[in-house]
């Protein structure tokens, strides 16, 4: 049920799965929540939040009563921050006993979550206007500090602004460690986490070096035609909240007011995530300008390998929603080449949407993607694929079939190699999780192709019916 949530993720960005189909599968999860484990629950919430597909209150307090209770101590970090990121995306508040047992059980394994999951997880309750209490935010800020000289600067916002809007103040050692990092990574920060940071100073009635100030004012001022109205709103109210009157900088701000505005791209200036929020709400609308549109994934495009990978999963789905079949607007070797540098960084649910989208954009572009970059995909499957559950191996088994049919590219020995083994080790292994039937199937038939398309003759027969039908057919 999950695997077949996440495929439908992939579907509906192409416009394939109706309001109709959506609802038979969420009546299906709700009649199997019992039977769900930690991991089911959190990709099904997660793919109907992505889907924007309302569940229901009965369906919420049914995951909280009938699996998050009582399965807590199954939920490491990666199903607590889904879980509660998907609530609040969907605008639904768990019970009371529910988000008491996720922030319990966050508190025992923290030590144990990647900063990712750390940050994600508070700023997810604060969201959903939960307090986690005094002892769970005492643990978060110790956790905080002991990984500040590792988190990036976005991580560090994000988790500093999370015990902001907590209202817990850390002690003295983790605000002088604080500013050091904002000292040392000053350049680093994007317009979004420096404002955000600044305003958690504040908030802890923190009183800074004069070095901060002076630094913070003169990176202001370089870069405020990257800020948004708001993002420097924000930081100039921090910084006088702070105590410091940053003359220099309003003056500077002031002679930016009164240029003349000639630019006719709204979009040029654009922060990369702020870019990535109006693709997700624009893009996939009627009625939309198509010029506005279309600069807009212009930018997100050429913008991809600033994003961390999480966001790159999700912009190329709103660009691939947004493009449509203008294949003119699809800038395919940008694309790449920002997917290439994060392949290390993606995790198994977001390389199953990255490889739906890129087989759909090189199908639409007719353009296959670099050798280079599908031997380092291949060698990356490689080693991914010991790792996962069946669902999600069948997932990513079947969207790189789809992958290779796009780009004509024989897989070398050793993915065939590892595709075997785990066909076998689900199938045949003495593991308590096997292959559904329809799962079997869709790895047997995967398999088969990768088998097929290292015959040089097969490479060539299929290349000349996408050449006559414009797309090689499916099996």
């Amino acid at each position: 049920m999950a695997r077949r949530f996440s495929q439908a993720m992939g579907r509906a960005s192409a416009g394939e799965v109706s309001a109709e189909q959506l609802q038979e599968l969420t009546d299906e999860a709700a009649a199997a929540l019992p039977s769900f484990t930690a991991d089911h629950v959190s990709i099904v919430l997660l793919s109907l939040a992505h889907l924007a597909h309302d569940p229901g209150e009965e369906f919420v307090r049914r995951a909280c009563t009938e699996v998050i209770q009582p399965r807590v101590a199954d939920f490491g970090g990666r199903e607590v921050m889904t879980t509660l990121w998907a609530f609040q995306r969907l605008g639904h508040r768990p019970t009371a006993a529910g988000l008491e047992a996720l922030c319990e059980q966050m508190e025992r394994q923290m030590d144990g979550y990647n900063a990712q999951e750390l940050v994600t997880t508070l700023w997810c309750l604060n969201k959903l206007d939960h307090h986690p209490g005094e002892s769970v935010l005492g643990a978060y800020a110790a956790e905080i500090e002991g990984r500040l000289g590792q988190l990036t600067t976005k991580q560090l916002s994000m988790g500093v602004w999370g015990l902001a809007t907590a209202r817990y103040v850390p002690r003295a050692s983790f605000l002088v460690r604080m500013e050091a990092e904002v000292l040392d990574k000053l350049g680093s920060f994007e317009p979004e986490p420096l404002a955000g940071t600044l305003h958690a100073m504040a908030e802890f009635n923190y009183e800074p070096c004069e070095q901060l100030f002076e630094l913070t004012e003169l990176h202001l001022m370089e870069t405020s035609h990257l800020f948004s109205s708001t993002e420097m709103s924000m930081a100039v109210s921090a910084l006088v909240s702070m105590g410091h009157e940053p003359n220099a900088l309003l003056a500077h701000l002031e002679r930016e007011l009164s240029m003349p505005n000639t630019k006719s791209d709204p979009f040029a200036a654009m922060p990369p995530l702020e870019l990535l929020e109006q693709a997700q709400v624009l893009a996939g609308r009627e009625g939309q300008d198509p010029h506005q549109v279309d600069l807009l994934l212009h930018h997100l495009q050429m913008n991809l390998g600033v994003l961390d990978a999480k966001s790159m999963a999700a912009a190329l789905v709103a660009i691939a929603e947004g493009l449509g079949a203008r294949k003119e607007q699809i800038l395919l070797p940008q694309v790449l080449e920002a997917v290439h540098g994060k392949l290390p960084d993606v995790d198994a649910l977001d390389l199953y949407h990255v490889m739906l989208v890129l087989a759909a954009l090189c199908t639409r572009a007719a353009q296959p993607p670099s050798h280079p970059f599908m031997l380092d995909l291949s060698a990356h499957l490689s080693v991914q694929l010991s790792a996962l559950p069946p669902s999600e191996l069948a997932s990513i088994v079947t969207a790189y079939g789809l992958l290779v049919r796009a780009s004509l590219f024989p897989p070398g020995e050793r993915l065939r190699a590892s595709l075997e083994a785990a066909v076998h080790r689900f199938t045949y292994g003495e593991q308590e999780e096997k292959f559904t039937f329809g799962e079997l199937r869709e790895v047997s038939e995967t398999l088969q192709f990768v088998t097929l398309m290292q015959s040089e003759d097969f490479r060539a027969q299929l290349q000349q019916q996408q050449q006559q039908y414009g797309a090689a057919p499916s099996l």
